[in-house]
């Protein structure tokens, strides 16, 4: 993926000007772009100042969007304005959340999956307190990923995955794998149970169970230490939400 840091300077008035009012749609079509994954461009305290901060899927992207912008009215109207940035390779991080991580990982639950249930879902586990890991992949100060954990109530230590979540842009690129080997990494000792693909997860150790649970199905998937062939388990009352 490719990056950018750094700033757009106005050294007139007049220069401030056209930022401020051409910004607002270079903004909006920058990131209708198929590889956009960030692009925010945003006034600092100096008012002749704008920070900016973007990422690309790759350098194909990158070149698409620097072709679009020469040819835009953006483009020649900001043609003069002082850049001064800097382009890095941005690499996947994986992470817990933090406070201020919640609205993009509810915004990015929304994306993914078409709708809010499933932000409904991670937010009424925060709240409940059943968040009981919360991980995240970023790259370049985006967040693209993300994954829950929430205990489940069984006669030994477990927990379900449930969901997992990666920008659609940034779908293809190995981050739900990433992120599927976080949890295992970070929950040695517990039980993990997920609802997925067989196919998927089965490259993690993850085998079909035939367990007593209001989710039992093919999809019912489980691995951990000393795996049992009988067990009942119970998700947290959020994913009652689900029907």
């Amino acid at each position: 993926m490719i990056g950018l840091t750094g700033t757009l300077i106005a050294s007139s008035l007049a220069e401030a000007e056209t930022i401020q009012t051409h910004l607002p749609r270079h903004l909006r079509l920058s990131r209708n772009e198929p590889g956009c994954l960030r692009f925010d461009i945003s006034l600092t305290e100096d008012p002749f100042v704008w920070q900016i901060d973007v990422l690309f899927i790759d350098e194909a992207a990158f070149v698409a969007h620097q072709e679009r912008t020469l040819a835009s009215e953006w483009g020649r109207l900001s043609a003069d304005i002082t850049r001064d940035f800097t382009k890095f390779a941005a690499n996947i991080e994986l992470r817990d959340e933090r406070p201020e991580d919640t609205a993009a990982i509810l915004s990015l639950l929304a994306e993914t999956f078409d709708g809010v249930s499933e932000a409904r879902l991670v937010q009424t586990l925060r709240e409940d307190g059943d968040l009981a890991y919360s991980l995240i992949a970023e790259a370049g100060g985006a967040i693209l990923g993300h994954l829950a954990l929430s205990p489940l109530a069984s006669a030994r230590p477990a927990l379900a995955i449930a969901p997992l979540a990666v920008m659609p842009r940034a779908q293809g690129r190995g981050i739900a794998s990433e992120l599927i080997r976080f949890a295992i990494e970070r929950a040695p000792e517990h039980l993990l149970v997920v609802l997925g693909e067989p196919d998927f997860y089965g490259r993690f150790g993850f085998r079909q169970v035939n367990w007593d649970s209001p989710f039992a199905g093919p999809l019912l998937q489980a691995r951990g230490p000393n795996l049992p062939e009988r067990a009942r388990i119970a998700h947290a009352p959020a994913f009652a939400s689900l029907g």
